[in-house]
């Protein structure tokens, strides 16, 4: 089933980038904490800053955390679908939700608010396939089974 999801095509059986709150897998906020790459202070070779005291030397405003697999070339990010994490996510600290924009492992949730046009809200069961973390992730909470 293709949708239009607010000016974007979306189609049920293809993945799209996942959404899901920062609580919701157990062990996702160590992997923020401990293991991501803060976007704004790259450059200060601070990983990652989480105050402003931290930032003394950045200009940072606000935190985007890069989790899993990245690479950097020729100033711009983009997902290592080669690494050993076997995913790539997106964490802002507000709101405090993230972006799997890409991984090995799939799940099916509903399509998202206005604010996430064309991706799928993984918190909330439906039909729209999208990507995920991985499941050890989620730890003992487990994701939400699906439908």
């Amino acid at each position: 089933m293709i949708t239009n999801h607010y000016g974007r095509q979306v189609d049920s059986e293809s993945p799209v980038t996942g959404v899901i709150h920062q609580s919701s897998p157990e062990h996702l906020i160590k992997e923020i904490l401990y293991h991501g790459e803060d976007v704004e202070c790259h450059e200060c070779s601070r990983r990652p800053c989480y105050s402003m005291e931290d930032c003394e030397d950045c200009e940072c405003i606000d935190h985007t955390i890069l989790i899993g697999d990245w690479s950097f070339d020729n100033g711009a990010w983009a997902p290592d679908e080669t690494g050993d994490k076997r995913y790539a996510a997106i964490a802002n600290a507000n709101p405090a939700y993230i972006q799997i924009v890409w991984s090995a492992w799939t799940r099916h949730g509903a399509l998202c608010s206005p604010c996430y046009p064309g991706q799928v809200d993984l918190d909330t069961r439906g039909a729209y396939l999208a990507y995920d973390v991985p499941p050890d992730m989620y730890g003992d909470r487990g994701p939400e089974p699906e439908a």
